[in-house]
């Protein structure tokens, strides 16, 4: 009997050395990937922070932002075993930057765009100036079309149409007077 005994522990003996082994290798993975799922969000919002700081530039200095997102791109976003740029948030970024730089640009424009002699090339100017920033506005994704960085794009927009409208009413001034 003692033999009999021996002969049925060892395949639970084995079994249990098993079930141990994998029970190890389960957590070992599980642990690596939680490690690489956290890498990937701190990297993740490492890009969402130099985003930000290229939306912000957007709105001081529209070539030195576009300039900078570039370099980004190849740099960061791009490279021999990744792409970024298919990535749906980096997308959404990408879209918010680079409309931030086409509006500001309009913005800087202004004055050489409204330096027209008559009211109505002036008005042509103006319209323009809203069609082609309402339309750049309004290329924004639907998620997108909310939050701090919506409102401050439309506020950009609607600064276009008062420095504009300012413009017009000065000719407007001047043929009257």
């Amino acid at each position: 009997m003692p033999n009999s005994n021996k002969t049925a522990t060892r395949p639970l003996r084995w079994f249990a050395i098993a079930f141990t082994g994998l029970a190890l290798l389960v957590t070992g993975c599980t642990t690596s990937e939680l490690d690489e799922n956290e890498r990937a969000l701190v990297a993740k919002q490492q890009l969402a922070d130099k985003f930000d700081q290229l939306f912000n530039l957007a709105f001081e200095s529209p070539d030195k932002a576009e300039e900078q997102f570039n370099q980004l791109v190849f740099s960061d976003l791009v490279t021999d075993d990744h792409n970024l740029l298919a990535d749906d948030d980096v997308r959404a970024f990408q879209t918010l930057v680079q409309i931030a730089v086409r509006l500001n640009r309009d913005a800087r424009d202004i004055p050489s765009k409204m330096s027209q002699n008559t009211l109505f090339d002036m008005y042509i100017a103006r319209n323009q100036l809203l069609i082609s920033s309402g339309s750049t506005l309004y290329e924004l994704p639907y998620r997108l079309r909310s939050g701090e960085r919506y409102q401050r794009l439309k506020g950009l927009v609607a600064q276009i149409d008062k420095e504009t409208q300012k413009y017009v009413d000065q000719l407007s001034s001047k043929t009257q007077a």
